[in-house]
């Protein structure tokens, strides 16, 4: 019997992380196919591209991520209208943590080390493409390419897709202020994956990718504002679960009769608006929350005043820098001077009235 129950056991843990590991490769294919259709737009300009990719891509990999694991197995009974929803889970108790929250444990796990997995995969075909460019010999002058531009391409590195990164850093953190409340162990893996990130992105710039274009601030700001986004999340999710008596207490228990048998959870949105919503410490959450959201609605509004009251200026804002140097007519050699005004003289009165000088600075 102990046998039987070890080997179910073991089968639900190899289950679980399959399903992670298939979350973090659909992924992958998510963020190659809306940069395939993104690209297909047309843009014009690489910012405004990388940009749209980088919003559309956020999205489609945190729903996929985030939102259809707990969606599959939702359970919305004890509501009015359960849209379809009739999973084993009605809320985030102890079975959803055992399944579900387990399943997304092990994708982020997967995440910390995948990046490796796929630069060596990578690394390896285009190794394997130049080998047989060159008939499987060491000279690398010898080449089967056409042209010099076949011989560069097939020699060049990949290029320095910014969204994917992006990205990468975004869901990480967005996955871990979502569930890191109820399963804290998502916290060091999550630092854990954006360090390995880190030293795998900047070692590949410097010896692997293409040079990346110069990309304006554009991109750069929008990951700041949804990154500002994040703690919400948390301060929401984190007041849910802990808002859930359930997982707190021996008292809002309900026996069943059969292992399939949805619990009732006693927890729903209309738990807010009762005692059992404000209770501390959940009431703090609750609290940060609607400040956090306030917060993000009204940034723009009041943005201008915060401004102009503590004296703050944009990031590249131009800003007037008196660097001690003389007026350019003053700083320049006598020599120059003349030549200078010879010549706009020369075009003025020889070449129809031409001039190369504005009749102040002349």
């Amino acid at each position: 019997m102990c046998n039987e129950l070890i080997s179910e056991y073991s089968d639900l843990g190899s289950a679980q992380k399959l399903q992670g590991y298939m979350i973090v490769i659909c992924n992958l294919i998510l963020k190659q196919i809306v940069f395939f259709i993104v690209k297909g737009i047309g843009y014009k300009t690489e910012t405004e591209k990388y940009a749209k990719a980088t919003r559309v891509t956020f999205i489609a990999v945190l729903v996929n991520s985030a939102f259809i694991p707990m969606l599959i197995t939702a359970n919305f009974s004890e509501y009015k209208f359960n849209f379809g929803f009739n999973g084993p889970f009605n809320d985030f108790n102890m079975y959803w943590y055992t399944m579900t929250g387990n399943v997304i444990l092990h994708a982020q796990i997967f995440n910390c080390y995948f990046p490796i997995i796929l630069f060596t995969i990578m690394w390896s075909i285009r190794a394997l493409k130049r080998l047989l460019d060159r008939s499987c010999t060491s000279n690398r002058y010898k080449t089967k390419a056409k042209s010099i531009q076949t011989y560069i391409d097939k020699y060049s590195g990949p290029e320095f897709l910014i969204h994917n990164k992006y990205n990468a850093v975004i869901n990480d953190v967005f996955i871990a202020m979502i569930f890191g409340f109820g399963m804290p162990m998502l916290f060091p893996i999550t630092v854990l994956s954006l360090c390995v990130r880190y030293i795998m992105e900047v070692s590949c710039l410097f010896y692997c990718y293409k040079e990346p274009p110069t990309y304006d601030r554009a991109i750069s700001d929008w990951v700041y504002a949804i990154l500002l986004v994040a703690p919400a999340f948390f301060l929401s999710f984190s007041y849910w679960q802990i808002s859930n008596m359930q997982l707190l207490s021996n008292d809002y228990l309900t026996p069943i009769t059969l292992m399939s048998d949805i619990v009732p959870c006693q927890h729903t949105i209309s738990t807010i608006f009762g005692k059992e919503g404000w209770q501390s410490p959940s009431w703090l959450l609750l609290t940060a929350f609607v400040f956090m959201l306030s917060v993000i609605v009204l940034k723009n509004s009041f943005a201008p005043q915060l401004k102009k009251l503590f004296k703050l200026k944009d990031a590249g804002e131009d800003e007037h820098i008196d660097e001690g140097l003389e007026p350019y007519w003053q700083a320049i050699h006598k020599c120059q001077l003349r030549w200078t005004l010879a010549e706009e003289d020369n075009c003025r009165n020889n070449i129809g009235g031409m001039r190369m000088m504005l009749d102040e600075a002349y």
